[in-house]
């Protein structure tokens, strides 16, 4: 690409800075893979990043279609303001999201003043702008089955060590540079994959993963982990409101029981009024949705989003519940939680009857079937939300998705898939160099990790529980809205890297 002649002029040691974190070794593996040159063709940087982004020419198939030659071009960043030659690479790995994250909105670009590194991001293939075959959602939003045949997690991993030993190879000074790989959420779960099955990675640091949750058994007590995390959140933040919200869910059932049914849409704000009571069950889990959303995504205001206001929404939503003087009506308390999640995400009413079957992605849908196999929110008994479990009838909680989405059977979560991808708990304490947090306001930490005691090197696995933090939180840049256990945690992540690196700073 264009990029690589104008890299040289762009490589310009700090001023004052001597020291760099770590002594070069090589750790690639797996040579055979085949780096190809970089393109000239800009992305025209559609997120509007500050450093502007390019276009990676990426195999189509790195495995699994040896016959076919095809490429796509993958939108990717690197950022040199800060890289000292023979640094380390702080690589960011892209995730589900319609819009390029930036580094600049990662920790790890404030991670790169201290410790001299290269900053790569790349866009997981499928979205955003990084999509093969010419697909585009606002032409052709249902994509025939086949075309997404190439989107495998060998696939997925591969376009990331591709575009590590490109940037090894192109950058003046990078070839011995350690890369420490970040990610979060389902590239958190990612990130771990990559760090336990690659050796081109020298550390990783895994936010929010959803890793130990990877279940499809219905049956499976990890299967409730993502509702009743939600569940015992409310309860920590305010036991009134968390008595409300359980009054305000039994008054659903009670309304389902007596077939009272007709007036549900205004009463909780639905974009839909439910035509049957099996849809009224449905639902109830557009609530239960509604709630874990706001807890899972309880982040401050414009994290990414400038026109999102709200801080906080679970915390504010619980608040008001709390709040409310009696006498109000059992539906209140459920229509504040819609209230605030329709704030979080720019949703004027609930569409239960497309937010809660779908992913909102074919893409997205189509990995879950695959190899991603964290469950949907659901409940045990005992939770303020009720008992709302999966359909235990059923072989795999996600059959009826992927029937539905792709006229295919969902393969099987549980711990020998675990094993095979390299994230069970076993291969997470046992890994070297290696950060898996979670936030304590998540409800996604029910699928994520529990706690165990680390090992006293640097090198040991480190479980990093964050303070009143949400989803990812300590993965994103610093804010003036922060928690101190936040900021605290990112100070701690950014000292265990430099343990790793050697510094004797």
């Amino acid at each position: 690409m264009y990029f690589k002649s104008a890299i040289v002029g762009t490589l310009i040691p700090l001023l004052g800075a001597t020291t760099t974190y770590g002594a070069p070794t090589s750790t690639c593996s797996n040579s055979s893979i085949e780096i190809p040159p970089a393109s000239n063709q800009p992305t025209g940087n559609p997120s509007g990043c500050n450093h502007t982004t390019h276009f990676f020419p990426q195999k189509l198939y790195h495995t699994g279609n040896s016959s076919s030659n095809k490429t796509f071009l993958q939108q990717y960043q690197l950022i040199t303001d800060f890289y000292r030659p023979g640094g380390p690479i702080l690589f960011y790995q892209g995730a589900e999201t319609a819009a390029f994250i930036c580094a600049e909105q990662i920790s790890i670009f404030d991670f790169a003043k201290t410790l001299g590194a290269l900053v790569v991001s790349i866009e997981h293939r499928y979205f955003g702008i990084s999509i093969p075959y010419g697909l585009k959602w606002e032409e052709n939003p249902v994509w025939p089955t086949e075309s997404l045949d190439p989107l495998t997690i060998e696939n997925v991993s591969l376009d990331t060590i591709s575009l590590l030993r490109w940037v090894k190879k192109t950058v003046p000074g990078a070839e011995d540079s350690k890369a420490i790989l970040f990610g979060g959420s389902y590239a958190g779960f990612l990130t771990v994959h990559n760090k336990n099955t690659y050796s081109d990675f020298f550390g990783a640091l895994a936010s929010s993963p959803p890793i130990i949750g990877q279940v499809s058994d219905p049956n499976d007590p990890l299967i409730n982990g993502i509702g009743n995390q939600a569940s015992s959140i409310y309860g920590q933040l305010s036991a009134e409101g968390a008595f409300r919200i359980q009054k305000s869910f039994d008054g659903v059932r009670r309304r389902i029981a007596q077939n009272d049914i007709s007036d549900m849409k205004e009463k909780y704000n639905l974009c839909t009024a439910p035509r049957t009571l099996a849809n009224a069950t449905y639902v109830l889990e557009g609530f239960l949705n509604a709630f874990s959303f706001i807890a899972e995504f309880n982040w401050p205001p414009a994290v990414f989003d400038p026109s999102i206001t709200i801080a906080y929404p679970a915390e504010a939503a619980i608040n008001e519940i709390a709040a409310l003087e009696a006498p109000f009506e059992d539906s209140e308390p459920i229509r504040i939680g819609v209230k605030y999640w329709g704030q979080a995400n720019g949703a004027k009413c609930l569409d239960w009857e497309t937010t809660i079957r779908g992913d909102g992605s074919v893409p997205y849908s189509w990995i879950r079937c695959h190899y991603l196999k964290h469950p949907d929110a659901f409940t045990s008994e005992g939770s303020i939300f009720g008992y709302l479990p999966p359909d235990k009838s059923a072989k795999n909680a996600l059959d009826a998705r992927c029937q539905s989405d792709f006229s295919i059977d969902a393969t099987d979560g549980g711990l020998a898939h675990q094993q095979k991808l390299k994230t069970s708990l076993e291969d997470v304490v046992n890994g070297q160099r290696l950060v898996v947090s979670t936030g304590e306001y998540d409800s996604a930490t029910g699928a994520t990790f529990p706690r165990w005691a680390p090992g006293p090197a640097f090198n040991d696995t480190k479980p990093f529980f964050v303070s009143r933090a949400a989803h990812i939180a300590d993965l994103l840049r610093e804010t003036k809205f922060d928690r101190e256990g936040v900021k605290d945690a990112r100070r701690a992540e950014l000292e265990v890297i430099k343990g790793w690196l050697g510094s004797e700073a």
